[in-house]
């Protein structure tokens, strides 16, 4: 019931914003600016399937492990790409930007989910959509670009470090127990789980090492030679296949113990909303019982909030540079709100823009915003049909 009053609202405020814009003229309202012109809605549609079917087979691969990284779970990114891209791809306004789960985000939301749980997530969602509506009302974000060069690259190097730490258990197949912290020490997430990744060495499998080392540096080199390739997707379908091959319960072609998601998360199936946890209750047994606050939730939903607009809005400008096709700012960041919006409410991760899926989309051939809808579309499909088997891809991968 909550979920479905929400979602409608969503829908509602979506169409309302678009029925206000000055330009609109009902009688005109499927005559949509594309690449290529003017053109009758009905008529982009098929142009953008392919770029949208491509975005996809990139998403998928990339959401899982984003999922993982954040500490919430595989299905529960795939989830945010397919609401945020759909809520996005229906009201905002880039032709290209594809809204998503981002590793930009990874950073904050593992801190918060090692600390209050994969519960609160939805919650920093849901109250990053008010800040970013807060955003707008006072302009704040005309002032965002002008952030130095310095700090973003800072920002990027940062997240590629905090991935690549949280990632060392699968990669050396180590099972680790909890975190050890020290008390009135405050670190990044990540430094503790590396410190019990480095007590629990004893449970090193060589071929967890192997096969990440393999895939490492194939991936390097395969991006070196050809970068425009996003060669992640054949790289995910490989893993599919050598870790179907590998598991018992599968092909067990090959008589190797190579652990995969399924040995962690289980056979993952497909869902698309789960329920919110009050968040008095999550605050209450934060860090064990300890319990949290109410004012270190909506810092962290302020963190989430200028991460996902300077990601979305540095996307979708370099997307207008390539494609020298213009964008409003606002209504790009109205689709954005609504995103967190309706991802909060469905008990999913806060999107934002995602420049590599951005990329493959604009590089691909989309011509308008449609791309976006039907990549969520498609991921839904895929995640329906492909979940069981995603769960055999090794952890090394």
């Amino acid at each position: 019931m909550v979920l479905g009053v929400g979602l409608a609202a969503v829908l509602a405020t979506g169409l309302g914003l678009m029925m206000a814009q000055p330009h609109v003229v009902p009688g005109k309202m499927l005559m949509v600016k594309t690449r290529k012109g003017v053109e009758s809605l009905p008529s982009v549609i098929v142009p953008n399937v392919v770029p949208a079917i491509t975005v996809t087979l990139v998403a998928v691969p990339l959401s899982l492990a984003l999922g993982i990284a954040t500490g919430t779970s595989p299905m529960a990114a795939i989830a945010t790409a397919v609401v945020g891209g759909l809520v996005s791809g229906a009201f905002g306004d880039s032709a290209f930007n594809i809204v998503g789960p981002a590793g930009a985000l990874v950073g904050i939301l593992m801190r918060f989910t090692s600390k209050y749980g994969p519960d609160v997530v939805p919650w920093l969602s849901l109250i990053s959509a008010a800040m970013i509506v807060l955003m707008l009302v006072l302009r704040l974000h005309e002032y965002c670009m002008f952030m130095p060069k310095a700090v973003f690259e800072g920002f990027t190097v940062s997240v590629a470090l905090t991935i690549g730490l949280n990632q060392a258990d699968f990669a050396l197949g180590l099972a680790p127990g909890p975190p050890t912290k020290v008390e009135g020490l405050e670190l990044s997430p990540a430094i503790w789980k590396l410190g019990a990744s480095l007590k629990a060495l004893g449970t090193f499998q060589m071929s967890s090492t192997v096969y990440f080392l393999v895939g490492f540096f194939t991936m390097y080199f395969l991006f070196k030679v050809k970068p425009s390739i996003p060669w992640m997707v054949p790289f995910a379908v490989v893993s599919c296949i050598i870790g179907c091959m590998c598991d018992d319960d599968a092909l067990g072609l090959i008589p190797l113990d190579l652990p995969n998601l399924k040995s962690k998360y289980g056979i993952l199936s497909c869902w698309m909303a789960q329920g919110l946890r009050p968040l008095p209750e999550i605050v209450a047994a934060a860090d064990g019982g300890k319990g949290g606050s109410y004012g270190d939730v909506f810092q962290g939903a302020l963190s989430v909030t200028i991460v996902a607009v300077l990601e979305t809005l540095i996307s979708a400008q370099i997307a207008k540079q390539r494609s020298k096709m213009p964008y409003d700012e606002v209504r790009e960041l109205q689709g954005l709100a609504l995103s967190h919006a309706a991802c909060g409410i469905c008990g999913l991760m806060p999107p934002t823009g995602v420049f590599v899926r951005t990329s493959v989309n604009l590089t691909t051939g989309a011509t308008h915003k449609t791309s976006q809808f039907i990549q969520g579309l498609c991921v839904l499909v895929f995640a329906s049909v492909a979940m069981p088997v995603l769960s055999y891809i090794p952890q090394g991968g």
